[in-house]
C-alpha cells in the first residue's frame, strides 16, 4: 500500500478509544468515507476497487476486523492467495470466529493444487490446523465437515 501525502498528516486509529477521541474526527470521516467506497465495490464484487479503498482505510484504521475479513476475501476473489491469508490472520487476531478459520482452511486447500507433494503435505496441514480449531456446530458445519472428508479422502488416494 501507497501512502500518500494526505494520508500521512492523518491520525492512525489504532484502538476504539482512538475512534472516539474527538482529536481524531477528521480521520474517523475520511475513514467512514473510504469504507462505504470499499463495500460498495466490494458488494457488486468489483474486488479491484474494493482492494485498493480498503487498503487507503487500513491505512488509517488498523483494528477494524470488517476490513480485514472483506479485503481478505477480495484478495482471494482475485487469485491473490497469500496476501488473502495474511488480512485474514490479521482478521482472526482481531476477532477469533469460525468463518475465518474455514477461510483459511479453503485458501491453504486451493494452494495445493499443482504444487509439489512437499508443499502439498505442508499447505494441508495448514488446512487441518484450521479446521480443527473449528467446533462442528452451528451455521458452517456442513461446510467444515465436507472439507474434513474431501481431506480424508484424499489423503486415502
Amino acid at each position: 500500500m501507497t501512502i500518500t501525502a494526505d494520508m500521512a498528516n492523518e491520525a492512525i486509529i489504532k484502538s476504539a478509544r482512538d475512534y472516539f477521541n474527538p482529536k481524531n474526527l477528521r480521520t474517523v470521516k475520511k475513514c467512514n468515507d473510504l469504507y462505504k467506497k470499499a463495500n460498495k465495490y466490494y458488494k457488486k464484487k468489483d474486488y479491484e476497487n474494493a482492494i485498493e479503498q480498503y487498503e487507503k482505510f487500513i491505512g488509517l484504521n488498523t483494528f477494524d476486523f470488517d476490513s480485514f475479513m472483506e479485503l481478505g476475501i477480495s484478495y482471494f476473489e482475485v487469485g491473490r492467495l497469500n496476501d488473502s491469508i495474511q488480512n485474514l490472520k490479521k482478521a482472526k487476531e482481531l476477532r477469533d470466529l469460525t468463518y475465518v478459520n474455514t477461510k483459511l482452511a479453503e485458501i491453504f486447500l486451493k494452494k495445493s493444487v499443482n504444487v509439489t507433494a512437499k508443499l502439498r503435505r505442508k499447505n494441508w496441514a495448514e488446512a487441518a490446523r484450521y479446521l480443527d480449531a473449528i467446533e462442528v456446530e452451528g451455521e458452517y458445519a456442513e461446510k467444515i465437515q465436507n472439507l474434513r472428508e474431501f481431506m480424508r479422502g484424499v489423503k486415502r488416494a
